[in-house]
């Protein structure tokens, strides 16, 4: 039933027109954790695919800074980098029995990753060797979702199940614990000022908190006219706006600083987990 939705969906998606003047202003990568099981350039706003590559249902994709894309495919568990011309230009595997769901390239070049099954927050170096690693065994089985290093150094991890966002040291070391209960966050991007955008669910919201774990502005949330269901892809704009991937609601929603809808796009065909900006 699940994947005649999906069908239905798709077929929606491609019959629909765009209108003839469709401007296209930006370009995102979206993965497809659903039957889609892909990552995909997209043109925006128009939802045009420029390009896609399968990642087998994986949950992470993420743009460098040198255009490369970085995505996860599972269930090999194998992270690989692309460039801008498509090519495989790194790859890691992580043993096997693993469950990678977050990957982010660092300023070092060393990759962070999460082991979903070991409950594990690592870093591998450009040949593949372990730099870091920290294990919290009391959440395995709780769903450990992306991890993001802070400009201190710190690490952010959101844990689904129980509703946590983790800052934790090099050591291991909780240094903060903000809770969402029944709120599902999935990704809890870290701010220069020490403050943070987290994605949660039911009502889909992302909420910018200051250092102090204060509510500084939401997108969504209770507002009729951006209600989502799960917010778990997000990328701010250069203009202070925020493009949002709601994964249950199938669409892409564009906010402006002021948080007021300027583009959407519903009825998509993918179950979206990660969203990021093309340069």
């Amino acid at each position: 039933m699940d994947e005649e939705r999906a069908i239905a969906r798709t077929l929606d998606f491609l019959n629909r027109k765009l209108k003839p003047n469709t401007l296209e202003t930006r370009r995102l990568m979206v993965t497809d954790h659903g039957p889609g099981a892909e990552i995909l350039a997209v043109s925006w706003p128009s939802g045009r695919v420029l390009w896609r590559r399968p990642n087998h249902r994986g949950t992470e994709v993420s743009v460098l800074p040198n255009g490369h894309v970085l995505y996860i495919e599972d269930p090999k568990s194998l992270v690989t980098e692309l460039d801008a011309n498509q090519n495989v230009v790194w790859q890691y595997k992580a043993p096997p029995g693993s469950n990678l769901v977050s990957a982010q390239r660092l300023a070092t070049g060393n990759t962070l990753l999460v082991d979903d099954i070991a409950a594990k927050i690592f870093e591998v170096t450009p040949s593949g060797s372990i730099g870091w690693s920290v294990e919290k065994p009391e959440f395995k089985g709780q769903a450990m979702r992306r991890a993001r290093r802070t400009a201190t150094g710190t690490t952010l991890v959101p844990i689904q199940i129980p509703g946590l966002i983790l800052e934790i040291d090099a050591t291991g070391k909780v240094l903060q614990r903000l809770e969402f209960p029944k709120r599902m966050p999935a990704h809890a991007l870290p701010l220069p000022d020490g403050g943070m955008m987290i994605g949660l669910a039911g009502p889909g919201e992302v909420r910018h908190v200051d250092a102090a774990g204060k509510t500084v502005k939401t997108f969504g949330g209770l507002n009729p006219a951006a209600r989502m269901a799960w917010t778990s892809a997000f990328a701010p704009t250069p203009e202070g706006g925020l493009i949002v991937a709601d994964y249950m609601g199938f669409r892409i929603v564009e906010f402006d600083a002021a948080g007021k809808i300027i583009h959407q796009v519903k009825n998509l065909p993918w179950a979206m987990t990660t969203l990021a900006l093309l340069p």
